[in-house]
């Protein structure tokens, strides 16, 4: 089994070398976890300002237990997925990730669009951090025969 981070090559090269081994492999979604306060955080200012916000998200964030299951019954084999947290520094602010990140969550509450810096501050303020609360699912698996 070759074992690439990916982090330090470019995705193109990592894929290549694994497909030549029979394997695919990669760390490119947010795992069990990811952005949970800053999520919470969105929703409680989302609530306090009278917005309720979206019962369902369209993202996906597995455990490592969900996201194996899903791919051994694709009929991948092998699968090795951990969850990786990785707070991010935003170099442009918490409030800025709210407003740019999150607009498709804003449009769905109703919030109109001059309220939205306002409660993208208000976020980064009882954040508190410029960090973001990334949790990355890295995993490989064997390729389907």
């Amino acid at each position: 089994m070759v074992s690439i981070d990916v982090t330090d090559v470019p995705f193109w090269q990592a894929m290549r070398t694994l497909n030549k081994q029979t394997e695919w492999g990669m760390e490119t979604m947010g795992g069990d976890g990811n952005l949970t306060r800053l999520r919470q955080t969105l929703d409680a200012e989302l609530v306090a300002r009278g917005y309720p916000p979206p019962l369902e998200s369209s993202n996906w964030y597995p455990s490592v237990e969900d996201f194996a299951a899903v791919y051994e019954a694709a009929g991948f084999t092998e699968v090795d997925a951990r969850l990786i947290e990785r707070p991010t520094p935003m170099p442009n602010g918490i409030g800025q990730w709210v407003t740019t990140f999150r607009r498709g969550w804003l449009d769905r509450a109703g919030v109109p669009k001059d309220e939205r810096a306002e409660i993208g501050e208000a976020v980064a303020e009882t954040v508190g951090t410029n960090n973001a609360d990334y949790v990355r699912l890295r995993f490989i698996m064997r390729k389907p025969n």
